[in-house]
C-alpha cells in the first residue's frame, strides 16, 4: 500500500449537535487597533470569555482563578518586531494558528490563536485560547479572549480552533465551555468575532450532549465564507450555514480509517476527493455530499489519495503497481513514502487529463510543484529520476537513499504539451521566474518563457510578500549558523537577492511588507 504523505489528528462533534441561536448585534464601544497603547486590552464587556449559566465566572483550578490573563511583551528587532510570552511548568503557551485577515480598510491584520494549558491539582486542568490581533504596519496589537474550560479527564478539543474569515473582519472559530448538567461536562459553540472590536456573535451552539465522541477528520470553511464543514471518522459530513446557524447533514458516507484522513479538500472548499476503502474507489464529491465521479482502484494498484493543485484547477495522484519493485524513498516518522511509476492528472470534474510516466525501467516520477503563469494558469512541474539507496539503509535523519540523474519538464494540461527545462545554478538566467508551489521537499523557481529551472533551496518555504516583482522564501541557513533566513529574489536579475536573519522563523505568509512566523508571533520586514 502506498502510504499517505501526511497524517494528522483532529476531533469534532457529531451531526446532531448544532442548532441556531438567535443573537442580536450589540452596540459596543471598545478600544481598536488604532489606539496608541500597545498593551493587551481585555476589560471590555464584549470581549470577556464565554461563560455559561451553569459555570460560575470564578471557576478555579487548584485554587487559582481563571481565566489566566495572557501577558505579552513587544520587542523591537533589527528587521521588525516580535510579541513574546512566557510559559511555566503549570502554564504552557504556544501559538497554535496564524491567520491573515482579508483587507479591512486597506489593511490586512495578523491573527494569532494562542493556546494556554494550565495543570492543577486533583487531576483538574484547564485550557484557554486567545486571539492576538496585530497591525503589521504599526506593530500595535490587542488580545481578545476566545474561550476557556476546565476538565478532569482530558477531552479531545482539537476541533476548537479558528477556520477563517467571513464578512472580511469576522473571524470564525469553534469554542468550548463547561456545562455541569451534561455527561461530558462541556459544549461547543460556533462563533464569529470582529477582529477590530472584539464583538462576538454566536452562530450556533450544541443544545444536547453527545451520545458518543467520534474522532473527527478534516474540517474546513469554504472560500465564500458562508459554510463550515465538519467531517467525522464515522462518515458524517455536516454543513453549518455561517449566515443563519442552521446545520444539515450532507452525507453519512465520508468515512476514514485510523490514523489516515481520506479526504482531500479543494482550495475553494466546494469539492473534495474521498478515498473509499469500502468501495475500493476514489470518489469526487460536491461539498453538499453529491458524488460526481468514481475511479476504481483496480486489481493491481498501490494507491495514494488524490490531491488538488495549488489553485484547484487540477487534481493528481501517484501510481505504483504491485508488480513493480517497490522503492521506499524516505522515512516520514513511522510512515514510508514509495517512489511512483506514474502520475495521473485530472481536471476539476475528475476527468483524466494525462498519465505521466517515467517511461523507462528503473526511473521514477514525481510532481514537484505547480507553477502559475502571469495569467494564473497552472502547469505541473514533473521530475523524473533514478534512485540510489543508502548502502547501510536508513541514515541518522531517516533518509533511505538519494535521487540521481534528475530531469525536469513542465506539463501544460490545456494543450497536453510538455516543455523540457534546463537545470541551472545561475539565477540571473531566469528572466521571468515563477515559484513552483508544493507542500514539502526542495523548492524550485521556473522560467516558463525561456525554459529554465533552479533549485532555490533544499529545505524551505515559499511565502507571499504581496509584491509581484519579487519572490520571497525562508530557508535553512546552516552554513551561517542561523536556524532560518529570509531570502528576497527581485525579478530584475541585476538586483540579486538579500538575506535577513529570522531565528526560528517558519514562515508561510506575508502581509503589508512583513513576514509572519507560523509558530511564534514575529514579523520581519521585507525590504
Amino acid at each position: 500500500m502506498n502510504i499517505l504523505r501526511s497524517v494528522g489528528y483532529a476531533a469534532c462533534l457529531t451531526g446532531l449537535l448544532l442548532a441556531v441561536i438567535s443573537c442580536s448585534r450589540p452596540e459596543v464601544a471598545v478600544p481598536t487597533l488604532t489606539e496608541p497603547s500597545l498593551s493587551p486590552i481585555s476589560t471590555a464587556a464584549s470581549i470577556q470569555y464565554p461563560v455559561s449559566s451553569q459555570t460560575p465566572a470564578s471557576a478555579a483550578v487548584a485554587g487559582l482563578s481563571l481565566p489566566l490573563k495572557l501577558e505579552l511583551q513587544r520587542k523591537d528587532t533589527e528587521d521588525g518586531f516580535s510579541l513574546e510570552y512566557e510559559s511555566s511548568d503549570i502554564a504552557r503557551i504556544h501559538v497554535s494558528q496564524t491567520w491573515i485577515s482579508p483587507e479591512v480598510e486597506e489593511m490586512s491584520y495578523g491573527v494569532h490563536v494562542v493556546t494556554t494549558y494550565r495543570s492543577g491539582d486533583a487531576n483538574q486542568s484547564a485550557v484557554q485560547q486567545d486571539a492576538v490581533v496585530v497591525n503589521p504596519r504599526t506593530g500595535q496589537y490587542i488580545t481578545y479572549p476566545l474561550y476557556y474550560f476546565t476538565y478532569r479527564d482530558e477531552p479531545d478539543y482539537s476541533l476548537a480552533e479558528g477556520y477563517g474569515f467571513t464578512d472580511d473582519r469576522y473571524f470564525v472559530y469553534i469554542a468550548m465551555w463547561n456545562h455541569s448538567e451534561i455527561e461530558m461536562g462541556y459544549r461547543y459553540e460556533v462563533v464569529k468575532m470582529d477582529i477590530l472590536t472584539g464583538e462576538k456573535i454566536v452562530i450556533s451552539n450544541q443544545p444536547d450532549h453527545l451520545e458518543r465522541i467520534d474522532m473527527y477528520a478534516h474540517c474546513w470553511m469554504n472560500e465564500a465564507g458562508d459554510g463550515l464543514f465538519l467531517n467525522s471518522f464515522g462518515g458524517t459530513l455536516l454543513r453549518i450555514d455561517l449566515d443563519t446557524g442552521e446545520s444539515v447533514v450532507n452525507s453519512e458516507e465520508i468515512k476514514h480509517s485510523w490514523p489516515f484522513f481520506l479526504t482531500s479538500i479543494a482550495p475553494d472548499g466546494e469539492r473534495f476527493w474521498h478515498t473509499s476503502l469500502e468501495d475500493q474507489a476514489f470518489r469526487l464529491y460536491q461539498a453538499d455530499g453529491e458524488p460526481l465521479r468514481d475511479i476504481p482502484f483496480g486489481d493491481n494498484y498501490m494507491f495514494d489519495h488524490i490531491l488538488w493543485s495549488v489553485k484547484g484547477q487540477y487534481a493528481y495522484q501517484d501510481y505504483t503497481s504491485q508488480n513493480s519493485d517497490i522503492v521506499e524513498r524516505r522515512n516520514n516518522s513511522e510512515f514510508k513514502e514509495i517512489a511512483a511509476e506514474s502520475i495521473m492528472i485530472y481536471d476539476q470534474d475528475g476527468k483524466e487529463v494525462e498519465v505521466i510516466s517515467a517511461r523507462t525501467k528503473d526511473r521514477y516520477v514525481e510532481l514537484a510543484g505547480w507553477v502559475s503563469d502571469d495569467a494564473g494558469l497552472e502547469y505541473a512541474l514533473i521530475h523524473t529520476y533514478s534512485w540510489k539507496p543508502n548502502e547501510e539503509g536508513e541514515d541518522l535523519y531517516g533518509v533511505l537513499g538519494n535521487q540521481t540523474n534528475s530531469a525536469f519538464s513542465l506539463y501544460d494540461p490545456r494543450r497536453d504539451a510538455y516543455q523540457s527545462l534546463k537545470v541551472t545554478k545561475d539565477k540571473t538566467l531566469l528572466k521571468h521566474p515563477h515559484a513552483a508551489m508544493h507542500d514539502y521537499g526542495p523548492i524550485y523557481a521556473v522560467d516558463i518563457k525561456d525554459g529554465y529551472i533552479i533549485e532555490v533551496t533544499s529545505e524551505g518555504y515559499w511565502v507571499d510578500s504581496g509584491n509581484t516583482d519579487e519572490l520571497v522564501w525562508v530557508a535553512a541557513d546552516v552554513e551561517n549558523g542561523r536556524s532560518y533566513s529570509v531570502q528576497v529574489w527581485n525579478k530584475q536579475p541585476e538586483d540579486g537577492s538579500s538575506a535577513y536573519e529570522a531565528l526560528d522563523l517558519r514562515a508561510y505568509k506575508a502581509t503589508e511588507g512583513k513576514l509572519l512566523s507560523r509558530d511564534d508571533i514575529r514579523y520581519v520586514t521585507i525590504q
